[in-house]
């Protein structure tokens, strides 16, 4: 039988073990807020938009129209209409899911290698397939989207 001084010595020396290991695996670094990103996603002037969304028959237009005048709005790129010259693929994928929102994946692809740089996900609805009818007050899951495509491909300011 352990005693009860020995249970709380080991949780005492298992503590500071901890303390110590941790720093280690944090100068390791997972998680570093300013890792270089692909100097593509910032360089990139023009782009091609893949419709691989797979939305229903009746709104495959209306999502593709809606993805379209979201990645002009941003004013950031030339939207191509082949892939060969693009320098990023933007390639968005949608799942409606058992609640009536969609879960939409956007796949930033290198126009010369097809390497994909980074991807994205969120889930909402959208006002291509809900419109109005839509939950009120919730912002469209692709304007999350074009934010977020905004913030990642917007070339820092130097100083």
């Amino acid at each position: 039988m352990i005693h009860k001084s020995t249970k709380i010595a080991c949780s005492v020396m298992t503590l500071l073990l901890s303390c110590i290991a941790v720093p280690n695996l944090h100068a390791q670094g997972a998680y570093n807020p300013s890792a270089p990103k692909p100097l593509q996603l910032t360089t990139a002037k023009s782009v091609f938009i893949s419709n691989n969304t797979a939305a229903p028959l009746a709104n495959s237009d209306k999502v593709f129209d809606e993805i379209y005048a979201g990645v002009k709005q941003l004013n950031r790129f030339t939207v191509l209409a082949s892939p060969e010259a693009a320098d990023l693929i933007l390639e968005f994928s949608l799942i409606t899911t058992g609640d009536n929102d969609q879960f939409v994946t956007l796949r930033i692809l290198d126009g010369k290698t097809r390497i994909v740089l980074w991807s994205v996900s969120d889930s909402g609805q959208t006002k291509a397939i809900y419109g109005s009818n839509g939950k009120k007050n919730q912002h469209d899951v692709l304007d999350n989207i074009f934010d977020y495509l905004q913030i990642i491909t917007t070339p820092k300011q130097t100083n």
